[in-house]
């Protein structure tokens, strides 16, 4: 093999030079070959690597860095990491970020010994490449002093927007890896300001972040509460309702409210211009444009997710506007094109969508009657759609209903619907027919009453042919 070095400035690496030197390292499988590549590799000149060929440096990192092992380069080979953490481009960076990702021993290691790496880390965050995989890999570790203080040190010195949501998705990553820590309303109080400005690109950044935050469940919901985000965003919401320039504000705060009534539903009463809004959203959908129609269904399902979202949506609107609402969801899924159908349809199901704990049967029951007779022979006729999109969504929406008493009987009674169950020509999708395969299986395992022993017989024979053919 050629020696790994570069006296002259007219040395070139291409592929071949790469992959000669993955095979020599493949082969010796040894630990101080691979921390002699990565050494050599992180003072290569970018300007000399030929740009079809970086593939085949990322793979030649990836070796070394399996032939050493996360607990090899942590414990033993951390100047070499270092140095190439310092020096790669953030393509590589991300590569190495991606490995440690995956690597349990970094978890348990990182904090303690080798928190010099995870700080050489946090100092690329800001990079696009890397920023995602790196923030994947320090959330779980963000409560770390030493890590903590180097994020608000990049917060405090950094003018440029982008780069300081790329420090935000360091915390993002924490709440989704459960890891909301006492220190992290520091950070809480950077992003809530980022709404106080005038950049309209900003606050809809702002605004993602805080409904992402939302969306990583109740310990993200106390963060938000705590931190008292969604006072801020309940005012920007009120203000932009009324402001010109706020129209591109206002569906992000409709957007975050909804997640959050999907998570802590009780907090939604106190915000009642919100649900107001949606309301109104809701009853004037045929007004609305694409995006905000969408927003408006995405958002009543995300409030009526729970039996207590849709207590409080009752609540709030009393029975007979709620009935209204519910059958302008109907209308929607109904009407209009068929992406924007498709995405009510995914809406619809959150309402139906059991989850911990088991959802209320009577009221999903009311619920679903009140999207009204011919809603049912819609919906069987999505399910035979030659739009795949609109038949994976159909599905979706059946394994929801069919978690429900009503749901069996209501499906079991449509005329055609057993018949094309049980037939195995009626879907061509290989991904589909697993699914309707699955739901088949699991009826004939239900202790339902509505699957009777004839109806258990005949989806038996679907789901085993040689059950049919001993039948003949």
């Amino acid at each position: 093999m050629e020696a790994m070095d570069e006296d002259t400035p007219a040395f070139f690496w291409d592929a071949a030079r790469f992959v000669a030197i993955n095979k020599e390292l493949y082969t010796s499988k040894s630990e101080a070959r691979a921390a002699e590549v990565l050494a050599h590799v992180a003072n290569v000149d970018i300007e000399t690597v030929d740009p079809e060929a970086i593939i085949d440096a990322k793979d030649l990192i990836l070796l070394a860095m399996r032939t050493i092992g996360a607990e090899g380069l942590l414990a033993r080979h951390q100047m070499e990491l270092l140095s190439a953490l310092s020096k790669l481009p953030a393509a590589f960076v991300d590569v190495m970020a991606a490995f440690f990702v995956n690597a349990h021993a970094a978890r348990q290691m990182l904090p303690l010994g080798a928190l010099a790496v995870a700080i050489a880390f946090a100092r690329r965050v800001q990079e696009e490449e890397c920023a995602e995989k790196i923030a994947e890999l320090l959330g779980p570790i963000a409560q770390v002093p030493e890590l903590h203080h180097e994020m608000m040190r990049q917060l405090a010195n950094t003018r440029n927007a982008e780069r300081r949501f790329r420090v935000y998705e360091v915390q993002l990553a924490a709440c989704r890896a459960s890891n909301v820590y006492p220190a992290m309303a520091e950070y809480m109080q950077h992003i809530i300001k980022e709404l106080e400005g005038d950049d309209v690109l900003t606050q809809l950044t702002t605004m993602d972040f805080l409904t992402s935050i939302a969306m990583t469940g109740p310990l993200g919901g106390r963060l938000l509460k705590e931190s008292d985000a969604s006072t801020v965003v309940y005012k920007l919401l009120l203000a932009s309702k009324e402001s010109p320039d706020g129209g591109f504000v206002y569906p992000g705060c409709v957007q975050y409210f909804g997640q959050l009534g999907r998570i802590s539903p009780d907090e939604l009463g106190e915000y009642p211009v919100f649900l107001d809004t949606v309301v109104d959203m809701v009853a004037h959908f045929d007004r609305l444009d694409p995006s905000l129609r969408a927003a408006a269904f995405d958002t009543l399902a995300n409030i009526g997710y729970s039996d207590k979202g849709k207590a409080v949506l009752e609540k709030h609107t009393g029975a007979p506007q709620c009935q209204r609402l519910i059958e302008h969801f109907a209308v929607a899924v109904s009407n209009g094109p068929v992406d924007l159908r498709v995405r009510h349809l995914e809406a619809w199901t959150l309402l139906f969508v059991q989850h911990p704990p088991k959802a209320d049967e009577a009221v999903a029951k009311r619920w679903f009657e009140w999207l009204g007779q011919p809603f049912t022979r819609l919906f069987f006729g999505y399910l035979q759609q030659p739009f795949e999109n609109m038949r994976r969504a159909a599905f979706t929406a059946l394994h929801a209903l069919m978690g429900f008493e009503f749901g069996k009987e209501t499906m079991f009674e449509m005329n055609g619907f057993i018949d094309w169950l049980c037939n195995p020509g009626t879907e061509t999708v290989w991904e589909i027919c697993q699914e309707k395969d699955d739901l088949v299986r699991a009826l004939i395992q239900s202790p339902s009453p509505a699957v009777t022993p004839e109806l258990r017989q005949k989806l038996t024979e679907k789901a085993d042919p040689q059950v049919a053919m001993a039948n003949i």
